[in-house]
């Protein structure tokens, strides 16, 4: 498993890169490191044999370990107020297109929110599901190794395909990911049915069950979409899907007038507000317990 306690990763470890640094800058990484490679597999029910692995891409059963092996880009926004004395919380991107710059409308949410963006290159629609997954548990690892990081506020976004990607990623690294905003695309994890004999397929068919008990109790997701987005439906079946499924976190977000296009900052914001409501809570509830009774 892949979680935050066990994200160390000795090719990070062993990167020149200063830690605590602030402001916009690109990270190169020597492919993405096979520990979570292999267990990304793992997940999926993908053995690598040649065989199984000639399923995933019939051209060449060697494909995907060489994608995996090339340099990955990372682009990373830290804020100015970022301070090692106080922990940030990890917001990370995955794009539609092949930049991994986070929106730039979104930019000063990340100060606002104590949130450090990170967001792979070469990781569009282009691409293989499972090469953009891995891309994305990396990332969060990556600045696990370089900065004070909140365990609790480990959070990821995309849009679009990368949405879809997300909504995988959110939940199958649920012992990673405390939180998940799929925008304008989601897939649902059982097979989902939507009209007549119609369903959407599921992408998890035989989900670890201790990540996905663990997801229900305490992972936050928020399912955005707009009024006119052509996703708009799917994305409200996947979310009450969740709900009868009985996760306790979680919502849904429909800015009107959009279509299938990014939410204003305003909506997004409401997003990671909600995913951090949980612990705001916490912490109100723990500081009316240490309250001196006058009474």
């Amino acid at each position: 498993m892949i979680s935050a306690k066990q994200c160390a990763i000795d090719e990070f470890a062993a990167l020149p890169i200063e830690k605590h640094i602030t402001g916009s800058y690109a990270i190169t990484t020597p492919g993405v490191p096979s520990k979570i490679y292999l267990e990304t597999l793992h997940r999926y029910g993908i053995k690598t044999d040649d065989k199984l692995m000639a399923q995933v891409h019939p051209h060449d059963p060697h494909w995907l370990a060489e994608q995996a092996d090339q340099d990955a880009i990372y682009q990373v926004i830290v804020p100015a107020n970022y301070s090692k004395m106080l922990p940030y919380g990890i917001l990370v991107f995955i794009n539609s297109r092949d930049s991994g710059m986070l929106f730039r409308q979104y930019h000063p949410l990340l100060e606002k929110h104590r949130l450090i963006a990170i967001g792979a290159d070469h990781s569009g629609n282009t691409h293989a599901t499972i090469i953009r997954h891995v891309y994305a548990v990396a990332a969060a690892c990556l600045l696990l190794e370089l900065y004070n990081i909140d365990k609790d506020r480990i959070y990821i976004t995309g849009v679009s395909g990368g949405g879809r990607v997300t909504s995988q990623v959110m939940l199958m690294n649920a012992d990673l990911f405390t939180g998940g905003i799929p925008i304008i695309g989601s897939n649902p994890y059982r097979d989902l049915p939507i009209a007549g004999n119609r369903y959407v397929p599921g992408f998890w068919r035989r989900p670890d069950q201790r990540i996905l008990n663990h997801a229900r109790r305490n992972s936050r997701y928020a399912f955005m979409t707009g009024s006119k987005d052509y996703n708009r439906a799917v994305t409200k079946r996947i979310y009450e899907e969740y709900r009868k499924r009985r996760f306790r976190y979680v919502s849904y977000f429909e800015e009107p007038g959009y279509g299938h296009t990014v939410p204003s900052a305003g909506w997004f914001e409401r997003a990671i507000m909600f995913l951090d409501k949980p612990l705001v809570d916490e912490i109100h509830r723990a500081s009316y317990r240490r309250r001196p009774d006058f009474e």
